[in-house]
């Protein structure tokens, strides 16, 4: 495009070489055409200054509402679910097809169908998850009509590539004349946001995998808890109406509340008369272990059970005897063995099955 300058000085130039052509020249009438012709000359050089100045405003203007919807269609749409190619006719391509690498395979290297888009024209649309050899891609009964055989339309292979990898292809086709063609200088960057888009999705599929996968871990690892707890304080019936809870290990607060609600659990049935517990495997007392201890020694005797405490070592009594604890209303035993024999011989003179307990 001349430049304004330019046009001005050939304009200047001609005005001057038109009065040295009419000086000494006693001619009005070709005077005032020489005026006339110069001033017209300017006059419309400026107008179509003006036009060109507003083609470019209006190109611009354009581009910069297509840049928007392709922005809007590939930043925003996508993500819900939308088209990755719906922007192709905003830019006058006249055909696309989107595809992606495959994990190598014995079949070489292999493209599969994400999408295909025909804006205005007739085509063998191939189906999402088509797997294709990657020297086929585009096969040619998937291209319009006007590239397999008008030859006005051309066809494009763009790369799709992010930190160094190779993501997949964009195959696109567009019209020879079409002023955003397959060169167009904001072509990298739609196809940069694309590439954006498209990895946008697939790590939000690969979030909401992982989110599966540690949903389904927490599932198990509660199930496990659940089982490890139940186990931690497992009733175990002997002698009719005689329940035994062995404790073993640490008592934190978290089992403790368990001890105490399985325990009242077991004694609410009407059989339920003597409580052993055994703490033969509790590796230390704490004011935790006490306060577990007579606490559900106390809620057993209020509901009418009598309470056999067995497997008292001596540290552990001694621990008792530091921390001022109370074991009134709890009946003693070195061993589980001595607790059933005494249990036994109280019971031996009774004919028959106990009533139940009021």
């Amino acid at each position: 495009m001349p430049h304004i300058d330019l046009l001005l000085a050939m304009v200047d130039r001609l005005e001057r070489a038109g009065q040295s052509m009419l000086r000494g020249a006693d001619d009005a009438a070709a005077q005032r055409r020489v005026t006339a012709y110069i001033r017209r000359a300017r006059h419309d050089m400026m107008q179509g200054r003006v036009a060109i100045e507003t083609a470019r405003a209006d190109y611009l203007n354009s581009l910069l509402d297509i840049n928007l919807v392709v922005r809007e269609t590939l930043l925003e749409h996508a993500d819900n679910g939308g088209s990755k190619l719906s922007w192709l006719s905003a830019v006058q391509m006249s055909w696309g097809c989107l595809a992606v690498w495959e994990a190598p395979g014995d079949e070489g290297p292999t493209l599969r169908i994400v999408e295909s888009s025909c804006p205005g024209m007739e085509a063998a649309a191939p189906a999402a998850g088509t797997r294709v050899a990657a020297a086929e891609f585009p096969r040619g009964d998937w291209l319009p009509a006007a590239v397999q055989h008008d030859g006005d339309h051309v066809l494009r292979l763009i790369p799709l590539r992010s930190q160094g990898e190779d993501r997949g292809v964009l195959a696109i086709c567009a019209p020879v004349s079409s002023p955003l063609g397959l060169d167009h200088r904001d072509m990298d960057m739609w196809v940069a946001m694309l590439t954006a888009a498209f990895e946008r999705a697939s790590l939000i599929e690969s979030l909401i995998e992982q989110e599966k996968r540690s949903r389904a871990a927490y599932e198990r690892e509660r199930a496990l808890a659940d089982a490890v707890r139940r186990l931690g304080c497992p009733v175990i019936p002997l002698d009719e109406g005689v329940l035994l809870v062995p404790l073993v290990g640490a008592i934190d607060p978290e089992r403790a509340s368990h001890v105490l609600e399985v325990v009242l659990a077991e004694l609410s049935r009407p059989e339920a008369e003597v409580l052993l517990m055994d703490i033969t495997g509790v590796p230390f007392a704490d004011v935790q272990v006490a306060a577990s201890l007579t606490k559900t020694a106390r809620a057993a005797v209020l509901l009418g059970a009598e309470v056999i405490v067995v497997g008292m070592r001596p540290q552990v009594a001694q621990e008792f005897t530091q921390l001022g604890i109370d074991l009134a209303g709890m009946t003693l035993y070195p061993t589980l063995g001595s607790a059933l024999s005494s249990l036994r011989r109280r019971r031996q003179p009774l004919i028959g099955p106990r009533p139940p307990r009021a």
